[in-house]
């Protein structure tokens, strides 16, 4: 800080310098800011990979070289599409059919329930394997939804399924390898957990923002002593 100009006895000139050392680092404290909560967003939600990924911050008030008495900065998705998927990720929703009667939902531990070509309709790619003319829909239960089936299908080691092609033997017993294979849930709706929890990311850039501004604020008028 320049005491040099207040012994000199040009006081006005020394508080202005003073209250514009604190708005610089008032505005370098907000920005840290606005970079630990963009880090500490992605940490929270990495395990959406590219959307995960998509978080941006921006400075109050805008504009290089703006100074004000209270910066501000806000922690934000980067485009509509990311916000979206993330608010749905953090809050957990309920998705309807649409165009359709039923959401088809992979039963766990099927072959549905697998990784499928990239750019693919998992039911569409499903259905090719399998033949949709062999797909049987079992009804509904008071204990357990509606189910679609591969009636005969193949199966392999590894737990792929296939066309079944002539499963059963003349005795009626099916042929080594084929099964009624379950393959997906049938709900008009479901609703999805939370996968992510963004509010501690949130939170931990709330804790250390006295530190960081209280840093940036050194740092400034360090530089004007």
């Amino acid at each position: 800080m320049d005491l040099e100009l207040a012994l000199q006895g040009n006081l006005q000139t020394f508080e202005d310098k003073l209250i514009k050392d604190v708005r610089l680092g008032m505005r370098d404290g907000v920005r840290d800011l606005g970079e630990l909560g963009k880090a500490n967003a992605r940490k929270s939600s990495q395990a959406l990979g590219a959307v995960g990924m998509a978080w941006n911050y921006t400075l109050y008030p805008e504009g290089r070289g703006s100074l004000s008495d209270n910066p501000a900065v806000v922690i934000h998705p980067r485009g509509e599409s990311a916000e979206t998927i993330l608010r749905a990720q953090a809050r957990g929703e309920t998705i309807t059919a649409r165009g359709a009667r039923n959401l088809w939902i992979p039963v766990p531990g099927s072959p549905a329930d697998r990784p499928k070509p990239r750019g693919q309709s998992l039911v569409k790619y499903m259905l090719d394997r399998v033949g949709s003319e062999n797909i049987v829909i079992i009804p509904a239960t008071a204990n357990r939804p509606a189910m679609a089936i591969a009636k005969d299908a193949s199966l392999t080691k590894t737990g792929r399924v296939g066309r079944g092609g002539r499963a059963r033997t003349q005795s009626g017993a099916f042929r080594k390898g084929t099964a009624d294979v379950p393959l997906f849930f049938l709900v008009p709706n479901a609703r999805l957990e939370p996968s992510i929890d963004l509010n501690r990311g949130f939170q931990d850039t709330e804790a250390q923002a006295g530190d960081v501004i209280a840093r940036a604020l050194a740092n400034a008028l360090g530089r004007s002593s």
